[in-house]
């Protein structure tokens, strides 16, 4: 990792090796502040664009507490790296809003979204997961378990699945009042298992 101080002169040498265009119209230049900053999601904010037409016009900043919150388990390189990726892709949103383009908004946008969607999946499948466990073991009616034991496929199938999965098969045969509905739902059951489906379709 970089001090303040380290990552203000790294952070000056990555901005000198720029093609000196880059920096037309960004007339409030490049700050790296202290702060620690998130969005409303909780996401670490590293770095951003600005224009201010009636303030300090067009410029960037670098959040330092975000970046060592984010990269402050990497080397004094990696970190310097990730700062160099930092900058110029704020510089990339300078040079395309002065050309009136939003292509990288737009995909910053998409790719938080995607990641926001990952995170609430997994947090469903963890509480998913509690509340099948919370549901004790599952018990394979002996008519399920008969036909399973003909097919060793079948039956590798259905131990891989995770208990929501099993409960379904084993809540319909094992649901019917009658031991011959039972035997009938389970070979009903056996082909679909060697179908690989993990949701029951009656």
């Amino acid at each position: 990792m970089l001090t303040f101080e380290e990552a203000r002169e790294a952070l000056t040498e990555i901005s000198d090796a720029l093609p000196p265009a880059i920096f037309d119209g960004l007339n409030g230049g490049i700050l790296l502040l202290p702060d620690t900053m998130q969005d409303e999601h909780g996401l670490y904010i590293l770095g951003q664009y600005h224009y201010e037409p009636n303030g300090f016009g067009r410029y960037v900043t670098i959040h330092y507490g975000s970046m060592v919150k984010v990269y402050g388990h990497l080397s004094a390189k990696g970190f310097q790296n990730e700062l160099s990726s930092t900058l110029r892709h704020e510089l990339v949103h300078h040079l395309e809003h002065q050309a009136g383009d939003r292509t990288l908004e737009i995909k910053d946008a998409m790719q938080i979204e995607r990641y926001l969607r990952f995170k609430r999946k997994k947090r469903q499948n963890e509480e998913r997961s509690t509340m099948e466990s919370n549901k004790g073991p599952v018990v394979v009616p002996e008519e399920l378990a008969g036909v399973l034991e003909s097919d060793d496929e079948a039956r590798f199938f259905f131990e891989s699945l995770t208990d929501g999965y099993k409960r379904g098969y084993c809540d319909w045969v094992g649901g019917a009042k009658q031991p011959a509905t039972r035997q009938t739902r389970a070979g009903k059951a056996l082909i679909m298992l060697q179908n690989k489906q993990k949701t029951l379709k009656t």
